[in-house]
């Protein structure tokens, strides 16, 4: 797929790991045989360990890990609290980000509507999914999911196996900072930083996201300069886990055509801005 530089940022994802959506992504495509990930696990531990914490922290981690790889003008491909991560990276680094491809990310506008899990108690559903005890982190999928109905069979056993000490803290970290407002400053419009993300950004949301509703999503439609968003049913907050194969073929597809715009020296000009899939 051209000579794009692409970087998987996981989520809420058993163990905290890449691996998930890097599987998903390069069976949906071959060009995307070398796309590489980084683990959250691993971004919240040295995040943590350098006395930073929340949206920034995780950004500012982000940037050291791509200088560290010498990697420049990234496309990021990422998920919830990495989404949140990705974002935070463009509006404060932007020479880093060249294209965001963005699952729900976390922490934006309350919902005008429906359910909405507060602060605490997203807090506490983090906690619950990585405690280990299967029915705390079944009802925990059920809440991220939509809906015990939207929980796609054998996840449960994923988490439960990928579960050690490591998760459990590196998670309890970040229910901290959900709950202590620093991975969630953007719910306030002078404090989320939208506005100075230049670069174009590809969203993707889960219709029945109770977590990061779809009103984040037509706030960030809004504020965004250059965006094009793309509203799933039936699909939660664990939008790669949930959407299988049909997330990771549509996210193929934006790489695929982002690659063509750069090979031809094109500017990304959405003409669908936003459109809903089955």
């Amino acid at each position: 797929m051209s000579d794009q530089k692409l970087l998987v940022l996981p989520g809420l994802s058993p163990g905290l790991s890449a691996s998930r959506m890097l599987a998903q992504l390069r069976q949906a495509s071959p060009g995307l045989a070398s796309v590489d990930g980084v683990e959250l696990l691993d971004l919240i531990e040295r995040t943590a360990a350098a006395g930073r914490s929340g949206a920034d922290g995780l950004a500012e981690t982000v940037a050291d890990v791509l200088e560290e790889r010498g990697a420049h003008r990234v496309t990021l491909i990422a998920e919830s609290v990495g989404a949140t991560a990705a974002l935070r990276l463009a509006a404060l680094r932007p020479g880093l980000v060249a294209h965001l491809v963005l699952c729900a990310p976390f922490g934006y506008a309350r919902p005008l509507s429906g359910t909405w899990h507060p602060r605490s108690s997203a807090g506490t559903v983090v906690r619950d999914l990585y405690l280990g005890d299967k029915g705390r982190s079944r009802a925990a999928l059920e809440v991220l999911s939509g809906g015990a109905d939207l929980v796609p069979e054998g996840l449960l056993d994923e988490y439960h196996r990928a579960q050690d000490d490591a998760v459990f803290k590196a998670a309890t970290t970040l229910a901290d900072w959900i709950e202590n407002g620093s991975l969630t400053p953007m719910e306030s419009s002078k404090g989320d930083r939208v506005r100075q993300t230049k670069v174009p950004v590809s969203l993707v949301w889960g219709r029945d996201d109770t977590v990061a509703g779809v009103d984040s999503a037509f706030y960030l439609s809004r504020r965004l300069k250059d965006v094009q968003l793309r509203i799933f049913n039936k699909l939660g907050h664990l939008v790669f886990a949930q959407g299988g194969a049909r997330i990771a073929g549509h996210v193929a597809s934006v790489l695929a055509q982002v690659a063509a715009e750069d090979s031809a020296g094109e500017v990304t000009a959405p003409a669908e801005k936003i459109r809903s899939g089955a």
